[in-house]
């Protein structure tokens, strides 16, 4: 074997060694996001909101009750972010505020809106969790589902005497 071959060959085993490790890390955020889904089922709704807080919305229908969370403009704090309407000031409880113009973390000046938010839904039955779902779009516009499930990963420390007997 030349030392070319042999140039290429270990470069060919390092990408293939690559992209088997990115797959492990992408299968395993998978698993998390899945683990975190299956977790939240049967959890009490006094700890959901201890965790989470009060929902943006919710309605009782029968013996099931609906709970959203909704988080605008998905920052670093993951806090709700009062609604704009695309000019330098925001809107609170029918009041017009000016804002300071927002800054990404590098000090540019953030030009377009920024449209990201995350949306937890979950349905209860009896007072736990019977079912969840996410939707979220980052600020380019790519879905980002599993991230936002991610923001009730923490709920999971709330299980312990927040979860139906077994």
């Amino acid at each position: 074997m030349t030392s070319g071959s042999g140039r290429c060959a270990a470069a060919i085993l390092a990408i293939a060694l690559a992209s088997a490790g990115t797959s492990a890390c992408v299968g395993s955020y998978a698993h998390r996001v899945d683990e975190t889904e299956a977790g939240l089922i049967g959890l009490d709704a006094r700890a959901l909101r201890a965790c989470l807080g009060v929902p943006t919305d919710f309605a009782i229908d029968g013996e099931r009750e609906h709970q959203t969370y909704r988080y605008e403009r998905d920052d670093e704090l993951g806090a709700p972010y009062p609604p704009t309407d695309g000019d330098s000031s925001v809107v609170i409880g029918g009041g017009r505020f000016p804002t300071v113009r927002s800054y990404e973390r590098d000090g540019f000046p953030r030009d377009e809106p920024d449209h990201s938010y995350c949306q937890l839904d979950f349905e209860l039955t009896d007072g736990r969790v019977s079912a969840v779902s996410a939707q979220g779009r980052t600020r380019e516009g790519m879905r980002a589902d599993g991230t936002c499930l991610m923001r009730a990963e923490p709920c999971l420390a709330y299980a312990d005497g927040g979860r139906a007997a077994e």
